[in-house]
């Protein structure tokens, strides 16, 4: 997936260079956006980073817990609002998605996306 600057925001986790980090800023360049990034002292092109996708370890890591393993899902609830949550569909991983009050938002899978989404419902950003 390529990133577009319109789906980040300051403190999305993102890779660069195969290590994990966060945005500081975004500006717009004269032929890409120019993003900044945490314990990197010049701008990076937006083409040359890259999303982290959802797996169970990151759920963990941003304050999430298994709350159920069934032989068709797991399911993942945020520990400070159980009305959010995630589940993996192990026997179609279309239904695969972010859980909201029984709405499934199955085109979420990366981290940045969890934490916009996360973010837009409660105002609170995700921590690890």
């Amino acid at each position: 997936m390529e990133l577009q600057a319109r789906d980040l925001r300051i403190g999305n986790l993102v890779l660069y260079d195969n290590q994990i980090t966060k945005i500081e800023s975004i500006r717009k360049g004269n032929t890409d956006f120019l993003i900044g990034l945490k314990d990197y002292d010049d701008l990076k092109f937006l083409k040359d980073i890259q999303p982290i996708p959802i797996t169970e370890e990151w759920l963990l890591k941003l304050g999430f817990e298994l709350t159920a393993n069934t032989l068709y899902t797991k399911r993942f609830d945020l520990k400070d609002n159980m009305k959010i949550g995630y589940i993996f569909h192990k026997a179609n991983p279309k239904e695969t998605g972010m859980r909201f009050i029984g709405h499934i938002f199955n085109d979420k899978k990366y981290v940045h996306e969890l934490q916009n989404l996360v973010y837009y419902l409660t105002g609170n950003e995700l921590k690890l």
